[in-house]
């Protein structure tokens, strides 16, 4: 009768949060992050150089003359063939600094479902249902049957947790991956290194850090726990995991997929600053996409751009700076 009675908690409990998260999901429209998960899964890049725009491969173009608001649409819908997933990773790699497991999930969503606002909020709902098993088997091995109850309760209600289940971004996946490891992480420590649970706390460590990098700070800490408290786990199979996880991690970064990141703006700035006519002359090397470009400009002195100290510099002499997808190298002569 108790297990019948915590049966029926569970399964009301479930319909009061997909209600709930369904009906929230419907109240306001997208924001900008939204559009752009779209954007990305139907493979169009939306923030890029102009230079390095291609448009026959989806990448939005500024146009010249003013066009309707309903011409932007087609950057959020898929095109006929759909793109494929080498096309969508292209395409997170030119606009995003997230890896890309959620895009290509949200491709076959999409394909599936559609691309309209609540088609792509259902993508989160659906993990963060499918969490609440989750939280209720963990709960359950940690402190009992009415800790798992209350831990559902607690999570089906949070207002972060309903937040981000309703918006159309990787964060709902995450946290279903992250509970999915420390669920496999318990059972690793109960049952010991089975092969079955081995390879799926493999997968779902490599799916985690595929989907947000902000997932190593909750692997971390699964890894020091199954280290300090390894139960019938023996310490050298974290080793193997361990190793397998990244394995699979550097294997997804496939040279057929994975293209070089543009230069940055950094870079951009400077191309067109070179065009002008200054006092000075600066020679300078710009290095992106394992190619160098001298440019050349005159310049009384060094503008004083963004927050490097070498933008504020302008006695003579070598300079570098560092960004996150190329460096420039400058003599000021």
């Amino acid at each position: 009768m108790k297990i019948l009675r915590e049966g029926w908690g569970f399964f009301l409990l479930f319909i009061v949060a997909t209600v709930l998260q369904f009906a929230l999901a419907r109240q306001h429209s997208l924001w900008a992050d939204e559009f752009f998960s779209l954007a990305m899964a139907t493979g169009h890049s939306l923030e890029h150089r102009a230079a390095d725009a291609q448009p026959h491969l989806g990448d939005f173009v500024e146009s010249q003359v003013p066009v309707p608001a309903a011409e932007f649409r087609r950057y959020l819908q898929h095109e006929s063939p759909p793109a494929s997933p080498v096309r969508v990773i292209r395409a997170v790699l030119l606009s995003d600094t997230s890896p890309p497991l959620y895009y290509l999930l949200l491709e076959g969503w999409t394909l599936i479902v559609g691309t309209t606002d609540l088609a792509l909020r259902l993508f989160s709902v659906s993990f963060s249902i499918a969490s609440l098993p989750l939280v209720a088997a963990v709960a359950r091995r940690i402190a009992g049957p009415r800790a798992a109850l209350a831990s559902c309760v607690l999570f089906a209600l949070s207002p972060l947790v309903i937040y981000y289940s309703t918006e159309g971004r990787m964060y709902s996946l995450l946290v279903f991956l992250t509970l999915g490891t420390a669920l496999v992480s318990l059972l690793l420590q109960e049952r010991g290194p089975r092969v079955g649970i081995c390879l799926l706390w493999v997968v779902l460590s490599a799916a985690g850090f595929l989907t947000h990098y902000f997932f190593v700070f909750p692997w971390l800490a699964n890894a020091v726990f199954l280290f300090l408290q390894p139960g019938k786990f023996q310490r050298r199979w974290l080793l193997l995991c361990g190793v397998a996880t990244g394995l699979i991690i550097s294997s997804a970064r496939s040279p057929a997929a994975v293209q070089r990141r543009p230069p940055s703006a950094l870079a951009l700035v400077n191309r067109r600053l070179c065009r002008t006519d200054r006092d000075r002359s600066i020679a300078a090397y710009v290095y992106s996409s394992g190619s160098a470009v001298r440019v050349r400009w005159r310049s009384g002195s060094l503008p004083a751009w963004g927050d490097s100290p070498f933008f504020s510099r302008s006695k003579p002499g070598w300079y570098f700076t560092l960004s996150g997808r190329g460096c420039l190298v400058a003599r000021i002569i």
